[in-house]
């Protein structure tokens, strides 16, 4: 597809990534390539542009309702992609999965109970727990040889704390893009059951997977796992539409659900909103293409920063990612200051990019770059990255 290689200009919307304030605010610069933040530098889908224009066309934009359609559609889509059959009473719609998740800190825990999260990881989840005043609980995930792993032993000497309600889990794990296996999900599980823990599994990034590369489904390893199991879904990272927002909360609790329900019809948090409804259908419905044309850029644009960093930077290794659109990078040989790093290669190479500490102190020395864009805005971006580095490194020989 022809848009996977074109540039888009969103710099003249007002998107973040772009925005002079925020560039400014992060990197003590502005005018910078952005690969940070986490969203795309593609068109969505024609499919869901044009349904989108079609739907604006007709005027008018009174209450409606969401349709049995859309539930088929992403019932569907999660079959068809993952194997994933999914009840209709299980799911539950949220504005965002950002929404949906202090909602279930909320209705899961009281004030100072405890949380646990696996760093380094999505900034988003210490906060909520924070400004609901729960505490954050950490289970720093382990690198070794490359590749990260869950300590479950280490896991389980938190979960004995009567304190510890929650575990949250990311996966694809965001920033360092592993997807967990069913024998890890099994025994995290298993683990969270035995000392009465619930598990909340954000899966945002659940379908861009790499090559070989499949996703286990939590809420399928048993019964019992499933009823312990809240997972986050979502379409907004996987076609681009994170701005045009919409999550789906799956619960097979009864009691869970009922308090879900009753938490967002007394604040009316669930409204409905008419184009979040178009493009969420439509994405379901009609985004298999894109999202295998996609999948293929993906691939190549790794291989393309892959061979670039071991032949030009081999100081930096790659932790090879399994999952999301973001790939993690050690620059700890270069420095282990992540906040001096990211404005050192704003400063000197011209190029914003994801501090590593901003998922967590276990992210010092490591960046996160965003290679969901084409593919000579990546090779651009990889050139900027190296002359950054090499100046770094000839200021501090």
């Amino acid at each position: 597809m022809l848009y996977f290689n074109r540039s888009i200009k969103r710099d003249q919307t007002p998107s973040i990534k772009y925005q002079t304030e925020k560039q400014l605010e992060f990197f003590n610069k502005d005018k910078l390539l952005p690969l940070w933040l986490n969203d795309m530098d593609f068109m969505t889908s024609p499919e869901i542009v044009a349904n989108l224009k079609k739907r604006v066309s007709k005027g008018h934009f009174g209450y409606e309702h969401r349709t049995k359609k859309m539930l088929h559609a992403f019932k569907k889509w999660h079959l068809d992609k993952h194997n994933f059959h999914i009840p209709e009473e299980y799911i539950h719609f949220s504005p965002s999965i950002s929404t949906a998740l202090p909602v279930l800190i909320e209705i899961l825990t009281d004030k100072d109970d405890y949380i646990i999260i696996q760093p380094p990881v999505y900034q988003m989840f210490a906060k909520s727990i924070k400004n609901l005043n729960r505490q954050v609980t950490e289970n720093p995930l382990r690198y070794e040889s490359g590749r990260y792993e869950m300590d479950l032993n280490h896991l389980e000497s938190l979960l004995t704390n009567p304190k510890s309600k929650v575990l949250i889990l990311s996966n694809p794990h965001n920033p360092v893009g592993r997807v967990w296996t069913d024998i890890e999900l099994r025994k995290v599980a298993d683990l969270c059951i035995k000392h009465n823990v619930k598990i909340i599994s954000d899966e945002v990034h659940r379908d861009i997977l790499y090559k070989d590369i499949s996703m286990t489904n939590i809420m399928d390893l048993s019964d019992k796992i499933s009823r312990n199991t809240i997972t986050l879904l979502a379409p907004g990272k996987t076609f681009n539409i994170s701005g045009q927002s919409m999550a789906v909360v799956l619960i097979n609790n009864s009691l869970i659900s009922k308090k879900y329900k009753s938490f967002v019809d007394k604040y009316h948090i669930n409204n409905n909103n008419i184009l979040n409804n178009i493009a969420f259908e439509t994405a379901y419905t009609h985004g298999y293409n894109w999202l295998s044309h996609f999948s293929k850029v993906l691939e190549t644009n790794y291989m393309i920063l892959e061979n670039f960093i071991n032949k030009e930077l081999p100081e930096i290794n790659i932790i090879k990612p399994e999952g999301t659109f973001m790939v993690w990078l050690d620059l700890r040989e270069i420095s282990t200051d992540s906040n001096y790093l990211i404005e050192a290669i704003a400063k000197y190479g011209d190029l914003a990019v994801d501090a590593g500490s901003w998922f967590g102190h276990q992210g010092a020395g490591f960046i996160r770059i965003n290679i969901a864009c084409p593919k000579i805005v990546l090779m651009t971006a990889l050139s900027k990255l190296k002359i950054a580095i090499t100046i770094i490194q000839a200021i501090h020989q």
